[in-house]
């Protein structure tokens, strides 16, 4: 790999995903997931955003295609959320988040943040257009943690 911003020669993919919380699930519980990305994705070539509300992930993943895949088939196993649906997909040459091994933003109880998603999830479509949406708004709010 040429760096974090551009995989040389290979298009990167960007894939979101929704993801229902799992009730109950703890401050210490959701700062976990954010250590193991931290952890694990560079060694992958994977960076990307995880935007949470008190009742969904919004995450945007994006690098190396097999990648992204093999990292969707875990996550989809995490017992932490439920209801898992890629929402959008694209490729791109460019990475939308080059530093940041997982950004976290925490938007609350922050309905509209998470509406676009529900909408693209209920419709049960894959919409390239939420991968930009995404991308928007992860650069646009005030990230908690960026880590790198």
């Amino acid at each position: 790999m040429q760096g974090r911003n551009t995989t040389k020669g290979v298009d990167m993919k960007q894939t979101v995903y929704l993801s229902r919380v799992v009730p109950g699930l703890s401050d210490a519980d959701r700062d976990a997931i954010l250590r193991c990305s931290v952890r694990n994705n560079p060694q992958l070539g994977i960076t990307g955003v995880l935007i949470q509300s008190d009742t969904h992930y919004l995450q945007l993943l994006e690098g190396p295609e097999a990648h992204i895949e093999a990292l969707l088939d875990f996550i989809a196993t995490d017992p932490r959320h439920t209801d898992m649906a890629v929402i959008g997909e694209t490729t791109t040459a460019y990475r939308a988040f080059p530093n940041w091994a997982m950004g976290s933003v925490d938007v609350g109880a922050d309905a509209q943040v998470m509406s676009l998603a529900r909408a693209a999830a209920d419709a049960g479509r894959r919409d390239p257009a939420i991968a930009d949406a995404v991308v928007t708004l992860g650069k646009g709010m005030n990230v908690q943690r960026r880590a790198g």
